[in-house]
């Protein structure tokens, strides 16, 4: 029950379900973590299959949570993780190998991708340690295949959050993960696409990764220390990234920037909500009209009685209705006792 609302309530009954699984999970023998654990990972997998802007935080909320609950017994972390990450991979493969129009549908879901965030930020957040470790290597080699599955623009936005996951990995974990050659791929859709304001945006950012690049390279000519002598190269490394390259400078300006029109956007919001729209009143709407047509009364009768002549008129047999607009009506049709077309049209 607890698992249950710490997946699906408000925000308040999660935080205060999860408080008290945490509490109970400490004092419980193994065999009962255990089965809370498999309860709750099932439950992420579900509750993330449909991800909104809305349901974003809550769903980060169950990862970052359960990857907490996952710190209490790391031994029981890699129990859990290479059952997990082995059906990932079995998945993947799957997609590769069988050569169906859907397959890759298996892979290219939410709840794949969202099990690779967790898992990743496992790995991260319980850096270093000896029991997680062997599970660094697979996980990486998932999280590149999928990214190689379908290599076409359509997917961009999965391969964004994918290599945003490896890069958080690459940091905190101080390893090595080539994301660089799946960026750069970016080159190839700018020859193609012709969307102005996408092109602007991609030219940009290519143009500050060069000029990273090239302020690296030349960072490292004027090095006097070998690649091999370890003090002196991470005091080289502490040094640039406390300056700052040209791309972390430019992403700063343009966090800050995001973050202003956010917040205006959000206040600009809060003022429109402010004002006091002129609402409908149909009901006042209603009761002026009765009062309009008391006053008007005596004007108003004079055309009911016409409108009730007019509905005897059309009673009347044809030859002894009167002329409308100055055009007699003549039947031509027998079987039809309004006439033909122009007739109807002149009635």
């Amino acid at each position: 029950k607890l698992i249950l609302l710490w997946s699906t309530s408000d925000e308040t009954v999660r935080v205060l379900s999860f408080l008290v699984i945490l509490r109970l999970a400490s004092g419980l023998p193994k065999d009962y973590t255990d089965y809370i654990l498999r309860h709750m990972y099932m439950a992420y997998v579900r509750n993330s299959k449909f991800t909104s802007p809305s349901s974003w935080p809550l769903i980060n909320f169950m990862k970052k949570s359960l990857v907490e609950m996952y710190a209490l017994n790391q031994s029981l972390a890699y129990q859990h993780a290479f059952v997990y990450i082995r059906q990932l991979a079995i998945h993947l493969r799957n997609a590769i190998t069988l050569k169906k129009k859907d397959s890759h549908q298996a892979v290219y879901n939410w709840q794949y991708i969202h099990c690779l965030l967790l898992w990743s930020h496992l790995l991260s957040t319980l850096c270093p340690s000896e029991s997680l470790q062997p599970l660094m290597y697979p996980l990486i080699q998932i999280t590149i295949g999928t990214i190689k599955l379908i290599p076409t623009p359509k997917f961009f936005p999965l391969r964004f959050h994918l290599i945003r996951t490896l890069m958080k990995l690459s940091r905190d974990t101080d390893t090595f993960i080539p994301v660089l050659p799946f960026i750069l791929e970016l080159k190839e859709f700018l020859k193609k696409c012709k969307i102005g304001n996408y092109c602007r945006q991609m030219k940009q950012i290519l143009n500050k990764m060069e000029e990273n690049s090239n302020f690296i390279v030349e960072s490292r000519k004027n090095a006097n220390f070998s690649i091999t002598e370890l003090e002196p190269l991470n005091q080289w490394e502490q040094k640039i990234k406390e300056q700052g390259t040209p791309l972390s400078k430019y992403y700063t300006t343009w966090r800050k920037l995001r973050d202003h029109e956010l917040l205006h956007g959000i206040t600009k919001k809060e003022q429109l909500d402010d004002y006091n729209l002129p609402t409908v009143k149909r009901k006042q709407i209603q009761e002026k009209k009765k009062q309009d047509y008391k006053d008007f009364k005596g004007l108003l009768e004079g055309s009911e009685d016409s409108e009730s002549e007019d509905d005897n008129v059309r009673f009347l047999p044809k030859e002894e209705r009167p002329l409308k607009f100055g055009f007699p009506v003549e039947s031509t049709d027998e079987h039809n006792e309004f006439g033909d077309q122009e007739n109807m049209k002149l009635r």
